[in-house]
């Protein structure tokens, strides 16, 4: 995939590669997640501009929630009752290298 021309699916799965680096279960609050994801379209304007935000008290990104929803449905996350996220890693790849700056950035937010 060349440089820049990257989809959402490849920004969530860098986050969750980086992210089961450290674990590979952590706890998740919806709001904090889409301010993170909102932070980084600002930081990575064009390596995150698939991510459209909506924004009245707090930013809220419906693809964002699409790719919680996609990532479960193809088995690389798993939704926890409590607020919790599972990733199962040994479906993750290593994201190309300025994929893994967004994914770490995204990971130490979260």
């Amino acid at each position: 995939m060349r440089q820049g021309n990257y989809d959402a699916g490849d920004v969530f799965r860098a986050f969750l590669y980086e992210k089961s680096r450290l674990s590979t279960e952590f706890e998740y609050d919806m709001i904090r997640m889409h301010r993170a994801f909102y932070d980084a379209s600002k930081q990575f304007p064009t390596e995150m501009k698939r991510y459209d935000f909506l924004i009245t008290t707090n930013p809220y990104s419906p693809t964002l929630e699409k790719m919680l929803t996609l990532s479960q449905l193809s088995g690389l996350i798993i939704l926890q009752p409590n607020n919790k996220i599972t990733i199962v890693a040994d479906e993750l790849r290593r994201p190309a290298r300025d994929m893994q700056r967004i994914g770490r950035h995204l990971s130490d937010m979260l």
